[in-house]
């Protein structure tokens, strides 16, 4: 679970920033996953001034209009439904329609790091249909940098992307994740990005304040 924080207090424990593996970019070390709360149209304006990137995958419909002219880079996800595809076609479609999703949502035509989530164990036509959306977009000037989010068992992660070379971030939302991941992260020069494991940055920190 992200831990969850206010921007007053997401710094004080974190170094400034860190160089993401093969990314060769400097990132803050904390990056920010919007919560909706009372006062969320001032923390959105907060978080849009800043540099920090922006995870906007709980609600891209209602942050996305806000930072569309911000310099933060944005982070959205996409294929929690990709074990639902019956063919390498489908799979192509699912992403191609989260992607156009969330871009008219930020109101842009270019997002900087696009995560595939994994949540189950995956066909390699799923997979396949995936990544050939994600090059697409990439090829027309979409998408910035490719992630690797597991948000369910690790090994269905590493069954992606035992193969599949293509990322240049991991997403871990815990230990065990880490654990299983972090060696084949080293050995391919993948950053990583953490919610919340210890001495792990940059950390993906929960705000709703």
């Amino acid at each position: 679970m992200s831990a969850t924080t206010s921007l007053a207090c997401s710094r004080r424990r974190y170094s400034d920033r860190v160089v993401l593996g093969r990314t060769n970019r400097v990132f803050p070390s904390v990056w920010h996953r919007p919560l909706t709360s009372p006062n969320w149209e001032a923390m959105i304006d907060r978080l849009a001034a800043g540099d920090a990137p922006i995870d906007i995958s709980s609600l891209p419909g209602l942050w996305g209009h806000r930072l569309r002219d911000s310099k933060a880079p944005i982070v959205i996800r996409v294929g929690r439904e990709l074990h639902r595809t019956v063919d390498a076609n489908h799979a192509t479609d699912i992403i191609q329609a989260e992607l156009i999703e969330n871009l008219s949502c930020l109101g842009r035509p270019f997002v900087e790091i696009v995560a595939l989530s994994v949540t189950k164990p995956l066909e390699e036509f799923q997979i396949d249909g995936a990544l050939r959306a994600l090059t697409l977009a990439r090829e027309e000037g979409h998408i910035g940098f490719l992630a690797l989010a597991s948000e369910g068992n690790p090994l269905a992660t590493r069954g992606v992307w035992q193969f599949h070379d293509a990322f240049e971030l991991l997403l871990v939302q815990d230990q065990a994740a880490f654990d299983q991941l972090s060696p084949l992260a080293h050995q391919r020069r993948v950053g990583v990005v953490s919610t919340g494991v210890p001495g792990v940055e940059p950390v993906l920190l929960e705000v709703a304040d």
